[in-house]
């Protein structure tokens, strides 16, 4: 059998790229730091390593031998992709990021881009969570989670922001009913209809029976359903009327979408983190969101 000779170490290989390129073992030892005793102890064990001469020593200097010529040629390419990964790598962010969310973010806005960053960054370990929005803010805030996706005019101090999606709030009704033929339509208009809504954990929800319970006439919820498909279902058959985002009566759906002319529809959603230093997960998503992915 053959005796099986150690690889060489990478640290040698970018030596000995050194020393040709300096010209000498003394100006190479000077450019690496090293001392000259060192260094040519480091090129002769690298040609035991190899098993063939490498270096041309001369009074001037030295040349690399067609050994080292072809050696030269073949090892710089791999110390190039040796230090791309290695800069790859320092960069990608990993660990684990606690994300929290709005009902409408998570249902609507959240599911493309958050595969597409999870595929591209599988090393993160994503948790997602859904809460109103001063909550999320709150979470932050107490380092109870790493960024959020927040609706409505909230105190944001002390908040990193950026712009997420720019979603509005309207009316779906069955054919038929009697504010179907209206151009627009005011929130008060329903509060006295069948109000199919989400159940008591949404964050929209909640805030449409605040806003209900201000103008002191509480919505008439008859259903509390997990998402806006099954609403959308159960207002087609005449069951009630309801209030989702534009993006999600953009399904398929046989009632009638009104706009709801309330200043509070239009719903402006932002990303926020934490100001100062954050993992690079964090500030790799913060930027991917608030790039328009």
């Amino acid at each position: 059998m053959l005796a099986q000779c150690p690889l060489p170490e990478t640290e040698d290989l970018r030596l000995f790229v050194a020393v040709v390129e300096a010209g000498s073992l003394t100006a190479a030892a000077r450019r690496v730091h090293l001392a000259l005793t060192a260094l040519s102890a480091r090129m002769l064990r690298l040609e035991e390593q190899m098993g063939v001469v490498l270096l041309e020593r001369h009074a001037r200097g030295v040349r690399p031998t067609a050994a080292g010529e072809l050696l030269l040629r073949r090892v710089r390419p791999l110390l190039a992709a040796l230090g791309q990964l290695r800069e790859q790598v320092q960069q990608r962010p990993m660990g684990e990021l606690r994300l929290v969310a709005t009902t409408v973010a998570i249902t609507e806005h959240l599911p493309v881009p958050l595969s597409r960053f999870l595929s591209q960054w599988p090393e993160v370990e994503l948790l997602l969570e859904e809460c109103r929005s001063p909550e999320g803010a709150r979470a932050l805030r107490e380092r109870r989670a790493d960024m959020a996706i927040l609706a409505g005019n909230l105190a944001l101090d002390g908040l990193v922001l950026a712009p997420f999606r720019s979603d509005r709030l309207v009316i779906v009704v069955p054919p038929g009913h009697r504010l179907s033929t209206l151009s627009e339509v005011a929130f008060t208009e329903i509060l006295g209809e069948r109000f199919i809504g989400l159940d008591e954990h949404s964050g929209m929800q909640s805030f449409l029976s605040a806003v209900a319970e201000r103008l002191g006439r509480p919505l008439r919820l008859t259903m509390r359903l997990r998402g806006f498909d099954a609403i959308l279902r159960m207002v087609e058959v005449g069951a009630g009327v309801s209030i989702v985002p534009a993006s999600a009566a953009l399904r398929p759906f046989q009632g009638v979408v009104l706009p709801l002319s309330d200043a509070w529809a239009v719903r402006e959603l932002k990303v926020a983190i934490r100001a100062g230093e954050r993992s690079p997960a964090v500030d790799a998503l913060f930027q991917f969101l608030a790039g328009g992915n």
